[in-house]
Formats: structure tokens, sequence, C-alpha cells
């Protein structure tokens, strides 16, 4: 299945390989202490952390198409914990291309890394710690249909693998979401879209299967040249299918008497779900301040679908042209669909802090903080964890190549 994937998105970007390429490589070094890496309420220890990242961003642009690539690769090494020695991978090649009325697009990415990692911080589910593969498929094609009209079809296919197998908890599955999406922009200040999608949830032990079909209409509106909002509001439908088996005690004349007999049982639930995405973002003189507030149908390698709500608010200073300061918080209230997972809804919450200094064209120095916490209801446990870095990049002078 990998290899025509690969083999596609290929040719979607032939037209760029034979001319100039735009690199730029770089490579940083992190050292970071965490008290509860795991994020468990089980007895722990603090541990040591050193980061290797090697990194390398290629694009190309013409007046007609766009082709880039990345990879980048962090090198996990913890002092005592070599459990934790593991190397995570991100890795994106995409392309698109322009006509007069039409841009066709493909996005092809790869992610090997921690579930505590990228899988966390979309679901606010805290997981057993796994590696996590993932590879993703985005294709799309959008059509000008007038001068403020247009029609968006995309499909995305994702393909999600969890190292250890069953000794881990985790279910492999695959995702599927095609999308159709309406743009008409109604003045220089407002734009109108509505979506109607479909997706398909499906483990691949074939035990569970979830179908999706939603529909939402959203509004952007610049309140000034600083000021932006978007607004989406909408409903999902989710029909979900579970097998299990389970002992049924059946009647033996042979014997006169009962026999345990294992029995398949198919259950079908149904849960409409609203949904919503919001987003206000404001631009200073020396800053920026993004609040968010979203609710999602999310997979998760528990092998089930989890409603996702989330508050999140990022704020950005510059203190010089050479020292910038961030800020970030979140809260998650995630909750499982369908009935294969029997567990109460969760609460996490993050917060980060951190400074950027650039010290010249190619040095640059990151050191920063970050908080975070989990917690289910009717439980009186509520692990944390307190995470202490500092990061020094370098960058090499971009180069041109054919």
């Amino acid at each position: 299945m990998r290899w025509p994937l690969l083999v596609w998105l290929g040719l979607l970007a032939v037209p760029a390989w034979s001319a100039e390429w735009r690199a730029e490589p770089s490579v940083a070094l992190r050292q970071e202490y965490n008290d509860n890496i795991n994020l468990t309420a089980l007895p722990h220890e603090a541990v040591w952390g050193t980061i290797l990242t090697p990194s390398l961003k290629l694009s190309r642009n013409t007046e007609v198409s766009q082709t880039y690539a990345s990879l980048l690769v962090n090198i996990n090494r913890y002092r005592g914990q070599t459990g934790l020695n593991r190397n995570d991978l991100y890795y994106t090649l995409g392309s698109n291309y322009k006509t007069e009325r039409d841009i066709w697009a493909g996005d092809f990415s790869y992610t090997s890394d921690s579930t505590l990692t990228s899988e966390l911080n979309q679901t606010g589910v805290v997981l057993a710690r796994a590696q996590h593969n993932l590879l993703s498929l985005k294709p799309s094609w959008t059509r000008q249909l007038t001068e403020r009209g247009s029609v968006r079809l995309s499909y995305m296919f994702n393909d999600s693998r969890y190292s250890g197998g069953a000794a881990s908890g985790l279910v492999d599955y695959t995702y599927h979401v095609a999308a159709a999406d309406w743009l008409y922009q109604m003045s220089e200040k407002d734009q109108l879209s509505m979506t109607a999608s479909y997706s398909r949830f499906l483990t691949t032990n074939n035990n569970y299967t979830a179908n999706t079909v939603g529909l939402q209409g959203g509004l952007t509106h610049s309140f000034s040249e600083t000021l932006q909002g978007t607004l989406q509001l909408g409903v999902n439908q989710t029909r979900s299918t579970l097998k299990t088996n389970a002992v049924q005690f059946v009647f033996d004349p042979s014997t006169f008497s009962f026999v345990p007999v294992l029995v398949a049982n198919t259950l079908t639930t149904s849960n409409l779900v609203p949904v919503l995405s919001a987003k206000l973002s404001k631009q200073f003189e020396t800053g920026t301040l993004t609040g968010t507030a979203s609710r999602e149908l999310q997979p998760t390698g528990n092998g089930s679908l989890v409603e996702t709500d989330r508050l999140g608010l990022d704020a950005s200073r510059s203190f010089s042209e050479k020292l910038v300061g961030s800020a970030n918080a979140a809260v998650y209230r995630s909750r499982y669909i369908g009935g294969a997972v029997n567990a109460p809804s969760s609460r996490y919450y993050s917060l980060g802090l951190g400074l950027n200094w650039r010290m010249d064209e190619r040095w640059r120095l990151d050191g920063g903080y970050r908080y975070a916490r989990s917690e289910y209801q009717n439980s009186s446990v509520a692990p944390t964890s307190n995470l202490v870095y500092a990061t020094i990049t370098y960058a090499w002078p971009e180069s041109m190549s054919r």
C-alpha cells in the first residue's frame, strides 16, 4: 500500500525535480530534565536527556508550482533509562500545481515518535508510552468557480501503527476522511465556508468500525488589519460497530447440564456530536496573541474515537530584535464514544514558557519550561510533570542546487 502512495506523490512533484532547489540544513542539541516523563501515577524517577536533532528543508517555487520536502530526526538519549533511548523521525513531501482556475495539491508525511508527543497534543489522551508510526496522505483539488467562489475536494488517509503490539495495550488502525468544501468571499473582510465530510475509522483487528458523516458552516471575519476571527459550527453523526466475544451457557442434553460457549456479539451505537472550531488572532506592534476553542472527533491508539474539547491560548512578544518570549496554555476534555473503551472522561492541562535568543545569523539559543497534568473523572489521582530544557541550534547558509 505504501509504495503506490510514494510513487503517486513523486509523480506530482516531477515538474520541479529538474529545477533549482533551496536547501536549509540545521542541527540542534538539547538538554532536558523531566520529573515524570511518562506522566504516570506509578512510582517513577526523574530523568536527564540529551537530544540531537539534525534537519533538512528543501523547497522549490515557480509561478505555477511549489514543491517542498523536509526531514527531521530526534536522537533521544536518557541517562540510565535505556528504554527511552529512541529515534524520532519526521518526514514530509508535498507539491501543488496551479492553472488558471485549478489547484492540484498533494502532501505525504511519515512520523515516528512517542504517543506522549504529537498524539497527546492532538487528542489530550494520555496513552502508554510506545513508538507511534503514522503514515499520512492528503491529495486535494481546488476549483475557482467565480471571482469570489470556489470548491475544494480533499481526501486524507492515515495508517497508524504502534510498536510493542498487544503488550503495549494499543491498537493499530486506519482512518479515512473525504471532504467537500465551498468557499465564498463575501467582501474583503468576510469569507463564508461550508463543509460536508465522511470519515471511516477501522482497527486493523476489525473489532471496531466507526463511520461519521459531518456538516459544518463557518465565517472568517477581519475586524481590522491586526484582528481576525474564525468560527465554524456543525454536527457529526457517528455510527459505531463493536465486535466482542461473550460466554453464554447452553444446555447440553447429552450431559444434562449447561456448558459455556463463546458467542460472537455485535454492538451498534449511534452518536450525534456537535463540533466547533473558533480562533481569534490579534497582532500587536511587538507580539501576537491567539485564542482557540474546538470540539473534534479524533482517532486514538486505544482503538476508539474520542470526542476532544480544547481551549488554547498562545502569546509571543519581541523584547528586542534578537530576544523573543513565548507562552502557551491548553486545556483538554476527552470522552470516548462508540463503546469500544469503557473509561471515564479525562482532562489534560499543559502550560509552556519559552525564550528564544538569536545570537547571530547562524546560532540560536532556546530555553523553556513545560508543565503537564492529567486527570480522570471520579479519580483523586492526578499525575503531573515538569520539564526544563535548553537548546542550541546552528543553521547553515541556504544553498541552491539543481
